[in-house]
């Protein structure tokens, strides 16, 4: 099972470009040894990613929703539900009209 404390280093293999931004959202955020609040942090990743996508940065699209996936699951029952809720709903909800907007950019 995976657990919590696994989540984040997961999501940094699968998207090796969100590592150096979230060593500076640590140092930010949290002090040394502070519990960490995985449905907060998870915003600032959906951020990165969908800074990624405006400009077009897609290749690791693919290894993030197959992290999800594992995470759904392999996750125990706090990794799923936050798969759910902190990733997919917050994904939504925060960016899918504007995800809607670019591919209408993009493909008209």
């Amino acid at each position: 099972m995976i657990q919590k404390e696994q989540v984040m280093d997961m999501i940094i293999k699968a998207c090796l470009s969100y590592k150096n931004r979230y060593s500076i959202y640590l140092k930010d955020n949290y002090e040394v040894g502070e519990e960490r609040l995985l449905y907060v942090d998870i915003t600032d990743f959906i951020d990165h990613m969908f800074e990624r996508y405006q400009k077009r940065c897609i290749e690791e699209l693919d290894k993030v929703f197959d992290c999800i996936e594992e995470l759904h699951l392999n996750g125990d029952d706090y990794v799923k539900e936050w798969a759910t809720i902190g990733f997919l709903e917050i994904f939504r909800t925060n960016y899918y009209e504007r995800i809607l907007s670019l591919m209408n950019l993009i493909f008209i």
